[in-house]
Parts: structure tokens; C-alpha cells; sequence
């Protein structure tokens, strides 16, 4: 059983928020309906405040749990009167006489909301409503200053006292002073409560307060000096005359020329209420420390946005602002949104001979209050930076420059086209900023093998002439997808490549798909190579069943793509084509025979004589591929020479403990030295050595080095000079990799 302190929270904060906000709650109808004229207000103030009891009541009941109250919204509320506004041009929902059919006019923006609630509901089923959630924040921060800004405008008239217009006929010069002052001393104590009332809830303080402002200036100046009261309302359910209406027959008549406009208000109804629902649940699972269900919470709230339809009211969203309330004063679970709508019903059953007293300009104010409530905090210190910078005749960070735009490009289309183009270019920009951020250069590097070479270590005359040669040897690295959306710049990279390579190596590391237009511009590159007698090869790809290589493989219908194009990764591919450019300009070298000692590194600077004393310490091992020669945690008791044919040095994979799947660090061509490392340390080798080919070796093991030392110590200090110059030959090429693959 829940503690009683809960549930004395959750009673008080649903209690709390539904005197606070009722008012406000009310404001939106006469928002929404405004288009019918101020004789329409009572009512629509009924059918503001029943939509909060519809959405908290029938939300709960469909499922959503939790304190997160909800109820019309500013945003909702000025989705209705475009809707209004362009039935009332159709003279099917006029009456003889040009009066607004309103009965008609209800049932149609209810078909509207029944609809928007049923997309809320399928969003949910589908699990779809989490992609509104992914809306780029500048977009919502747009749209919510726009809404700001068109509530504060729809405001305007009572805040001077006027009645309810469009703003180019009012009538400025009847604008009553003293109705500013009222909303003034509304919002200002709605923003800035005094102090010592922090017990009092602010929006519940500022209506007494101007209330009390009001009513005393009427006594002693006159009624007629002010503006207008809340006047008469209507505490039953306002859709007795929607049931008949939505049964007539001529409904479906009257919509038939309707139903695009319909349709748009139900999909921004739709979007709109799921984008602030998602985000109302988003905050308030972070203040309260709670997870919830979003998409449950979804399709509770397009239930209760159906209800909201059958029964003719606006439709709803959870809403921060209002839970904030109820938060303060102790709420934490589902009970209070069932008192917040419990205690709604009995103010409008008994407490609406107190509510008709409101001043319109104190809830004007209020409502002004929360406007600028909607302005979130980044927009505010955004306008600000922006400005400063302006100032300073210097343009803001691009970064800054980029968000803050689109958050005023979404704020102006929601102020001077519609709200509904605001949420369809939210969503657009939305899917648009989703493309850019994933939207990479797809060329990451392009290098060549003048300045980064395959771990292949290799004699100095190959390694020169790689150096003076390897830019024919051209590396070009693809990042993110290759798509169709990314093609047309792999192409021009790729291109540029092909025009002054004689070997191009495509690295796919990176590379998370491919579609056909990839496929399309790699295999075009292959085709334009192989006419010119050069090779295009491939790494990265992984297995021939890998879905990214068998997409290239399904369009390769010209054969531009042999087996031995394709390697495991860019080092393998480095590797071949510097053995082809090597073949091709020193044919005689890449296929030299055995290397006696006096051609390898290790014998740099000896004579003859000296060659032939370290010979004679040296054994010679004749290997077959695939032998390891030494394994990770053997003694380091040998230095190796290689004669003939090639050994890598591998990392076993960790998964496995095997070397098929492993990493090769380097790999040695015939005459380099290795594994003198272990030999020097004397500590047990850090990895495999593996023949990669068969292999004919050299061996100078620890005794044989340390009689070298004894009988020849001159020639012993020459090998461990030469040593050491091979090793930091090593580590500066180590560093030159490094430098030309770092990114930048």
C-alpha cells in the first residue's frame, strides 16, 4: 500500500494545479475559439477546461501512469481557429443569415480531432511516436517561440481592454488603460512573485491579485472604464448539440470539399500533441527519477484525444507547465491526475458564479505569462549572443549561427504562415538536419604509398624505390554510408585517384553500407583502371557473403572485380600493390634468389672477412608456410635473418586464441632482421612470428652472440650499431604511418 504522505501529495498537487491552472485552462478555448466571436467565450471556456478533465480522466483510464498531467495546449489551441476560419468560408457551415453554424463547425473540428487521435494511437501500435521525439531541439525551441508569440497576439485585445478581433480592426483608440494596468500587475506577479509568497502558487496569486486590482478600479472609476469579465459560463458538457450534428447526414455533404484541410489539421493535431506529450514525458521521468513507457503513453494520450472528439472538446497533451504545478505541491503518481480532474468538475459544478468574475485582462496577463514561460531558456541567451555579436559587427559561431537560425525560420513560418506549415517544416527540417548529420564527406583520406606503406618490411633498395615511386600507388578511405546521397563526391575523389594511380586501394573499414548507386560509382572507377592496364583493389569487405561486398558483387555484371581484388584489410592491399609496382619497375629484384648474408641489412658495413665470421655462428632454418617460427611468451633467445620468402609478426585473436583471425603488426621481406628485440632484452617474445611463405632463415642465438662478443668484439659493437640503426629506421617509418594516417 502506496505511504500516506503520497498520497496526501498526490491530492494536494492534483489539487493545486487544477485551481492554478483552470483559468488557464479555459484561456485556451477562448484561444481556440475565437473565430466565433466573443459570445462564443463562456462556452468555449467550458470546452477549454473539460478537455483537461477528458485528458487527465481518460488518459489514465486507457493505461498512462504516472504524475504527468495533461490538457489543451497553446500550441493546440492555435491549430483550431485556421481550421475555423476556413470552414466559416464554405457556406455549408453558415446558417440562413451568414451566422456561423456552430453545432456543424464542432462536429467537424471533432471528426478532425477523433482522427488525430487514432494517428496517435497507430503511431503508438507501430512504435513510430519515438521518431517525433528525435525532432532537433532548435526546431521545437522554433515552433514554441512561434506559439509564444501567437498566443501573446491572441491576447492582445483583452490586455487592452478590447473585445476579441483580428488584430488589423482593432480599434486602438478604445484601448482602456486601465485594462493594461491589470494584465501588467498579472503578468508581472505571474513572472516575479513578491517575496513571502512562495506558498501561493504564482498564476493563482496574480489572478486575485488583478482581480482584486480590477474590481476596486471598477467601484471607484466605473465598470465601463475597464475591460471586460469572464461573464456567464456554462458548467455542463458543452457538446449536447455536437451528437446530433456529427449524426446528420449533410456532414459528410459539408466536409466533402473540407476534408484536405481536415486532414492537415488532424495530422498537425497528431504531430503537434505526440511531439509535446513525448517531451512533457521525456522531462518529467528525469524530475521525478522514473522510466515510463513512452509509446504507452502515446496511445493513452491519442485515446483521450479520441474521447476529446466524440465529445466536441479540444484536443490534448501532456504538459509540463501544468505538472510543474503539481510537482511543487507534493504530486508523484497517476492519483493526482484523477483529483486534478475530479476537483475541475466540482469548480465548474460549483464554483462558476466565483470563475465569471475573472477579469479577462488578468487572464490575459496570466496567459501573457505563459507565453514567455514557453520561450525556453537557449532561446533567450541565444537571442542575446546573437545580438552582442551583431553589435559588435561580427557574425556568431557558425554553430550558434545555424541553430539559432532555424529556431527563427520556424518561429516566423509559425507566426505569419500557420501553425500547421510550422510542424510540417519542423518535421521537415527535422528529417532534413537527421540527413545532414549523417550526411559525412564519404572520403575520409587519400594518401598514397610515398608516405604510408604496408607493414612489410622490405630491403632498402624496395623501400627507396617505393619511397621515390609510391604515389602511383594511390589509397582513397570511405567513411559512413556510400549511397546514393554520398555517391556524386566518392566519385570525384575516386576520379581524381584513377587519373594518376597505377594502383587505387578503396579502404571500406568505415564504410557501414553500400546501395546500388555506390556500388555503381566504384565499379565505373574499376572499369576505367583495368582499360588502362592499372588495378582497382579493395579492402575492408570482409567475407564474400558480406552484405556490403555482395552488393558490389549483384552489380558487377561487366566482371570489373576479380577474387584477388578484394583484401582483408588495407594493409594486405598496400602490401599487393606494392608487390606488382615493385615487379614492374624492378622485375629482376622482386624475384631475386636466395640472398646469401653479405645482401641483407645485418651485414651493412663488414667486409668479407666479417661476413664470413658471423656466418660461421649462424644457423640456417628452411621453414614451410604457416610455421611459426617463435610464439608469444617463447624465450628471446635468437635474432632471425631472412634469406628467402617472407614472415609476419602476428597478435593472436583474442577471442579465439588464434592466429586466423589475428592482427599482423609487420611483416619481413628477405634480408631484414627480426625478433632482435627479444635477443637484446633477453624477456619472452610479445608475439608470434609466422611463416607467411616458405622461408629460409638465419639464426644467431644468445651463445653464439655472446662469443661474437668475446673472440670479436669490434665486429660484435658493428652488429649491435647496425641493430639499432635498423630499429630506429623502424620506429621513423612507425612515425610517418602514424603522421599520415592521423586524422585531422
Amino acid at each position: 500500500m502506496r505511504p500516506a504522505a503520497l498520497w496526501r501529495g498526490d491530492v494536494l498537487g492534483g489539487f493545486t494545479a487544477a485551481v492554478v491552472m483552470l483559468a488557464i485552462e479555459g484561456s485556451y478555448g477562448i484561444v481556440a475559439f475565437a473565430p466565433l466571436g466573443p459570445q462564443f467565450a463562456a462556452t468555449a471556456f467550458a470546452i477549454g477546461v473539460w478537455a483537461a478533465v477528458v485528458a487527465n480522466l481518460v488518459g489514465v483510464a486507457a493505461g498512462s501512469r504516472g504524475p504527468l498531467l495533461a490538457g489543451p495546449s497553446a500550441a493546440l489551441s492555435l491549430l483550431v481557429p485556421p481550421l475555423l476560419v476556413a470552414l466559416l468560408a464554405d457556406p455549408a457551415f453558415r446558417v440562413a443569415g451568414g451566422a456561423p453554424d456552430v453545432p456543424r463547425l464542432l462536429a467537424a473540428m471533432a471528426v478532425g480531432v477523433m482522427l488525430a487521435g487514432l494517428l496517435q494511437v497507430m503511431l503508438g501500435l507501430l512504435r513510430l511516436g519515438r521518431v517525433i521525439s528525435y525532432v532537433p531541439y532548435p526546431v521545437h525551441a522554433g515552433f514554441m517561440t512561434g506559439v509564444a508569440v501567437l498566443m501573446a497576439l491572441a491576447m492582445l485585445p483583452h490586455v487592452l481592454g478590447l473585445p476579441a478581433r483580428p488584430l488589423p480592426t482593432l480599434d486602438l483608440g478604445a484601448a482602456s488603460p486601465l485594462a493594461l494596468a491589470v494584465a501588467a500587475v498579472a503578468l508581472a506577479i505571474s513572472l516575479r512573485p513578491p517575496r513571502g509568497s512562495a506558498r501561493v502558487p504564482a498564476f493563482l496569486l496574480a489572478l486575485a491579485c488583478a482581480s482584486a486590482l480590477h474590481h476596486g478600479l471598477a467601484a471607484l472609476l466605473g465598470p465601463e472604464r475597464l475591460g471586460p469579465t469572464l461573464g456567464t459560463l456554462s458548467a455542463g458538457w458543452p457538446g449536447f448539440e455536437l451528437l446530433p450534428a456529427l449524426a446528420d447526414p449533410g456532414l459528410l455533404a459539408a466536409l466533402a470539399g473540407a476534408w484536405p484541410t481536415l486532414l492537415q489539421f488532424a495530422a498537425a493535431v497528431a504531430v503537434t500533441s505526440t511531439m509535446q506529450t513525448l517531451m512533457a514525458s521525456s522531462a518529467v521521468d528525469g524530475l521525478t527519477n522514473q522510466r515510463r513507457d513512452g509509446e504507452r503513453v502515446l496511445r493513452a494520450q491519442g485515446a483521450a484525444n479520441v474521447a476529446a472528439g466524440v465529445a466536441g472538446l479540444l484536443p490534448g497533451a501532456g504538459a509540463v507547465s501544468v505538472t510543474m504545478v503539481g510537482l511543487r505541491a507534493g504530486a508523484r503518481g497517476t492519483a493526482a491526475r484523477v483529483v486534478h480532474g475530479a476537483v475541475i468538475v466540482v469548480a465548474l459544478l460549483f464554483a462558476t458564479g466565483l470563475l465569471r468574475h475573472l477579469p479577462m485582462a488578468a487572464i490575459a496577463g496570466a496567459f501573457v505569462a505563459v507565453a514567455w514561460s514557453l520561450v525556453d531558456a537557449w532561446s533567450r541567451r541565444a537571442s542575446v549572443a546573437v545580438a552582442r555579436d551583431l553589435l559588435r559587427l561580427r557574425w556568431p559561431p557558425p554553430s550558434l549561427r545555424v541553430s539559432y537560425g532555424v529556431m527563427v525560420f520556424v518561429a516566423a513560418v509559425s507566426v505569419f504562415v500557420s501553425l500547421t506549415a510550422g510542424v510540417a517544416l519542423g518535421v521537415l527540417l527535422s528529417v532534413l538536419m537527421f540527413v545532414r548529420s549523417n550526411l559525412r564527406q564519404p572520403v575520409r583520406r587519400i594518401g598514397n604509398a610515398a608516405a604510408r606503406r604496408s607493414l612489410r618490411i622490405r630491403p632498402a633498395t624496395a623501400d627507396a624505390t617505393l619511397r621515390t615511386h609510391g604515389e602511383r600507388i594511390v589509397v582513397v578511405e570511405l567513411d559512413g554510408a556510400l549511397f546514393f546521397g554520398t555517391a556524386d563526391a566518392a566519385a570525384r575523389a575516386l576520379e581524381g585517384a584513377v587519373a594518376r594511380a597505377a594502383e587505387v586501394i578503396v579502404d571500406f573499414r568505415r564504410v557501414s553500407e553500400i546501395d546500388a548507386s555506390g556500388a555503381r560509382v566504384l565499379l565505373q572507377a574499376g572499369a576505367r583502371l583495368r582499360a588502362g592496364g592499372r588495378r582497382l583493389l579493395l579492402s575492408g569487405l570482409g567475407a564474400p557473403d558480406e552484405p556490403r561486398r555482395a552488393a558490389l558483387l549483384a552489380l558487377d555484371v561487366g566482371r570489373v572485380l576479380d577474387a584477388d581484388d578484394f583484401h582483408p584489410d588495407i594493409d594486405r592491399a598496400l602490401e599487393a600493390a606494392e608487390d606488382r609496382l615493385l615487379d614492374r619497375l624492378a622485375p629482376a629484384a622482386a624475384r631475386a634468389p636466395v640472398l646469401d648474408l653479405a645482401a641483407t641489412q645485418i651485414a651493412d658495413g663488414l667486409d668479407a672477412a666479417g661476413c664470413a665470421t658471423l656466418r660461421s655462428l649462424m644457423a640456417e632454418l628452411t621453414v614451410p608456410r604457416g610455421t611459426v617460427v617463435f610464439a608469444r611468451g617463447d624465450p628471446g633467445d635468437a635474432l632471425y635473418v631472412l634469406l628467402a620468402g617472407q614472415v609476419g609478426i602476428w597478435l593472436r585473436d583474442p577471442a579465439s586464441g588464434t592466429l586466423e583471425h589475428g592482427r599482423r603488426l609487420v611483416s619481413f621481406s628477405p634480408g631484414v632482421p627480426f625478433g632482435e628485440i627479444g635477443l637484446l632484452r633477453a624477456q619472452p617474445r610479445t608475439a608470434d612470428a609466422v611463416a607467411e611463405a616458405d622461408s629460409r632463415l638465419l639464426v644467431l642465438d644468445r651463445q653464439a652472440c655472446a662469443r661474437l662478443e668475446a673472440e670479436h668484439p669490434a665486429l660484435h659493437a658493428r652488429l649491435m650499431r647496425t641493430l639499432a640503426l635498423h630499429l630506429a629506421d623502424r620506429l621513423r617509418a612507425l612515425t610517418d604511418e602514424l603522421e599520415s594516417t592521423a586524422d585531422r
